[in-house]
């Protein structure tokens, strides 16, 4: 397959020199505290309101109140908070224009208070984002900046990263991905000391950062150098030339699989079994029959039965050579954990290697920022981030060949999941870089594009990144290339390269001070010259009545194209998540009928769209995906279990 293997590393690029001061503007400077005579929130406010912009400062708080003309505290976890501020400061004209957010400006926690410092970073970074930007898209579309600001949380160097604060990447990808009115960006730095010239430039730097944000970089400052992400691809030697590294399993090694039984951890078993007889421990939170029940169950069970999956997955590992045990446990709880580990080593007598991929395979997984809810995210940071801070505390001190993490490319891209996805994958890389530093095991995160469950997936299918899903016997082989790499604790692989510079989105521009804005004018589709429709492997089929009509239409305005047929896929016509918003936002429009932004994902056609838009407007239970053209189940965000 024409897979792709990259390693992260961070490109020197000039400041940015976008003229801040410009245009008055509101700007809404989010201050992890009242602001005294120092510190850089104190330089920030000063700086702006010398060139007469207006300032509105928003401190955390028990509760919303008002304590100055312009400033107000609120509560970080309380999304009504943010819709109540709106409400009071739009009819002032005081709705921003620019938002820099430093309520993730903490000090690094100490070492033994990881876990117990990740609940109040959370608050203030990822929750305090979330209600933030669902209240915004509550209002009127209007140009907005923001600018994350956190200190320290991306390493460069030997420097540790802090997982707790890498969640906020979350929001700030998936607003940049379905909110084109929003201009994202997350700015790290090590912060100067108060006062000093260092400070002052930074300042400076760091308002132009907002000015000029156009979406899709994360940006790091160290000393007087701005950094942004970057990935370097690498090649692999032919497996015929390779030699065992200190990641490359052992024959008849012994590898517990957390999520044994999702796709990514069952072809993973799969790769242990076919290249080294290995003995394995599957982790599912689903109890399993005990063997001697398993011919009976199998003839009392159709082929499709979870269980009896299960059941022929691992009689196929053990035709291959394997000794399979399996183990029911959830990996979010320690007492699970640990009893899990102790049984393999009870039976096994060691203990080699660790591969986590767990997490639940659920709708919350792709669900926009306007829907996600805090159960959402608790549901999906329980396994993910807790469950880590779990497997971390029980493998201490223990001897093992690696711990592998599955994480996603979502992390970097951010298109195509959920705000809390993206966030949990980005704890997750992060926290293997803190362990790379703090254990002798080598700890390894592979940043994985979408996958397939299902063999019979056509190859034009689209991933959620946009590339064609990796299959799970693709993926088996992949991940024994990752295996032979040697002292690498991050690599991102896809079946193409995805990291090409996104087209880069123009910045908001606020209106000047008392100036209307001026309303997008109107697009006429006959305007513009339009392409004819690419060649797609599904054939032509036209409009059959005026609800795929309609949604056919905005397609071909929205892409430049000509001739869309109900059952083209809008991802292979060129289509990505950011036009996908728009696309949604106009069909709403047209129809008057409201659907989630992710229905585009889980329905990628006209016809599919036509589906749900008749039911939701006829009032009627939604059927359109119980058996849709491409599975909803079959092309994943990576690290999903059972």
């Amino acid at each position: 397959m024409p897979g792709g293997f990259s390693l992260p590393s961070w490109r020197p690029t000039l400041p940015p020199s976008a003229a801040w001061d410009t245009h008055r503007a509101c700007w809404w400077l989010m201050l992890p505290e009242p602001p005294g005579q120092e510190g850089i929130g104190a330089r920030l406010k000063q700086r702006l309101q010398e060139a007469g912009q207006r300032v509105i400062l928003l401190t955390p708080g028990p509760r919303l109140a008002q304590f100055g003309e312009h400033h107000w505290s609120l509560q970080p976890a309380e999304a009504t908070d943010y819709d109540l501020l709106l409400r009071l400061l739009l009819p002032q004209g005081l709705a921003p224009d620019r938002v820099l957010h430093l309520w993730s400006l903490l000090p690094p926690p100490p070492p033994g208070e990881l876990e117990a410092s990740f609940e109040p970073a959370h608050e203030r970074g990822f929750q305090s984002l979330l209600f933030l930007l669902q209240a915004l898209g509550r209002q009127e579309p209007r140009p907005v900046s923001l600018v994350v600001l956190t200190h320290r949380m991306q390493a460069l160097g030997e420097e540790t990263p802090c997982p707790e604060r890498a969640t906020v990447l979350g929001p700030v990808r998936a607003a940049s991905h379905e909110s084109p009115h929003l201009a994202c960006r997350a700015v790290d730095v090590n912060l100067p000391a108060p006062g000093s010239w260092q400070e002052a430039r930074l300042v400076d730097w760091l308002l132009s950062e907002c000015a000029e944000a156009s979406s899709g970089e994360d940006v790091v400052y160290r000393g007087q150098q701005r950094h942004v992400r970057a990935f370097s691809p690498i090649e692999l030697p032919p497996a015929s030339a390779r030699v065992p590294g200190p990641l490359s399993p052992r024959e008849r090694g012994v590898y517990l699989v957390l999520g044994g039984f999702g796709t990514l951890g069952s072809s993973h078993a799969e790769a242990l079994a076919r290249h080294v007889r290995a003995r394995l421990v599957l982790v599912s939170r689903s109890l399993m029959p005990e063997r001697v029940h398993w011919d009976d169950w199998l003839a009392n069970h159709d082929a499709s039965d979870p269980l009896s999956r299960r059941i022929r997955q691992v009689r196929a590992l053990e035709a291959l050579g394997s000794e399979v045990r399996v183990i029911s446990a959830d990996v979010g709880d320690r007492d699970q954990l640990r009893t899990a580990i102790e049984e393999t080593l009870a039976h096994f007598g060691a203990l080699h290697g660790v591969v986590f991929c767990v997490g639940s395979v659920n709708p919350s997984l792709s669900r926009s920022l306007a829907d996600l809810t805090p159960e959402d995210v608790r549901v999906l940071f329980q396994s993910r981030v807790h469950g880590l801070y779990a497997l971390e505390e029980v493998l201490r001190d223990r001897p093992l060949d690696f711990c592998l993490l599955a994480s996603s490319l979502v992390a970097v891209r951010g298109r195509g999941a959920s705000a809390a996805y993206s966030a949990a994958m980005n704890f997750m890389d992060a926290f293997v870089l803190r362990q790379a530093q703090r254990s002798p095991v080598p700890w390894v995160s592979v940043d994985w594009d979408g996958w397939t469950s299902d063999a019979d997936v056509l190859p034009s299918t689209v991933a959620p990144l946009g590339s064609r899903p990796i299959t799970a016997a693709e993926g088996a082989e992949l991940f024994t290339d990752v295996l032979s790499l040697g002292g690498v604790n991050r690599v991102a692989v896809t079946p193409r390269d995805p990291f090409s510079p996104a087209t880069p989105q123009p910045p908001p521009r606020p209106p000047e001070h008392n100036t209307p804005r001026a309303e997008p004018a109107a697009s006429d589709p006959s305007a513009a010259r339009r392409a004819s429709r690419p060649p797609l492997e599904t054939a032509y089929v036209a409009p059959r009545d005026a609800v795929e009509e309609s949604i056919a239409k905005v397609w071909e305005s929205m892409l430049g194209i000509t001739g869309v047929g109900i059952y083209d896929n809008f991802f292979e016509l060129g289509g990505d998540w950011r036009t996908g918003m728009t696309v949604m936002t106009q069909v709403r429009e047209k129809t008057g009928v409201p659907l989630p932004p992710v229905s585009l994902q889980e329905g990628p056609t006209v016809e599919l769209l036509a589906r749900r838009l008749r039911a939701a407007s006829e009032g009627l239970p939604d059927t359109s995906f119980d058996r849709p053209l491409v599975p909803s189940s079959a092309v994943k965000p990576s690290g999903e279990d059972d």
